[in-house]
């Protein structure tokens, strides 16, 4: 479970620093009180993002289970902006492990963005190792911040994994 990094307690919501994305609060007069100390070492996400590159691979044969998650779609899947989710805007991203890792699928919760990521691809053991570090009770999955920019590339940040559920 993520706590607080005032007070420690059990985080219900995923309340984040919005500028370095690195430490969780359990309410806003929590950040507020921490902010005189987390600010000399509060660094900005983009310091702590990954820019993805559209994947340009077919779906390997292998991972059969993400197989049905994209059935009908382009071999790249949909490397696009979320249906409703504007430019630059942060949006969260589904990251699931296949049995033997070694393919992570990565889709937002309309699954208007959806894709596979294969270990020759950037960001992908970053992603692997967030992924490996939840203990989620239904395989190997995580929720990180996302966002695409002006250009239409896919920037996500490792240091907001968690088991967040939409």
């Amino acid at each position: 479970h993520t706590r607080c990094i005032n007070c420690e307690k059990i985080v219900e919501t995923n309340l984040v620093c919005s500028r370095c994305r690195n430490v969780s609060y359990c309410s806003g007069p929590c950040q507020r009180e921490h902010w005189k100390d987390h600010k000399q070492i509060c660094q900005r996400a983009e310091k702590n993002e990954i820019k993805l590159n559209k994947p340009t691979l077919k779906v390997p044969q292998r991972g059969k289970r993400f197989t049905r998650n994209i059935a009908g779609r382009p071999a790249d899947g949909y490397y696009k902006r979320p249906d409703g989710v504007a430019e630059d805007e942060n949006f969260w991203m589904k990251v699931q492990a296949d049995s033997d890792s070694t393919s992570l699928l990565l889709y937002d919760r309309t699954r208007t963005c959806t894709f596979v990521m294969l270990p020759q691809d950037v960001g992908f053991h970053e992603l692997l190792e967030k992924v490996r570090a939840e203990k989620g009770a239904m395989g190997q999955k995580c929720h990180i911040e996302a966002k695409f920019d002006k250009d239409g590339d896919c920037r996500v940040y490792p240091s907001t994994a968690t088991l967040r559920k939409w």
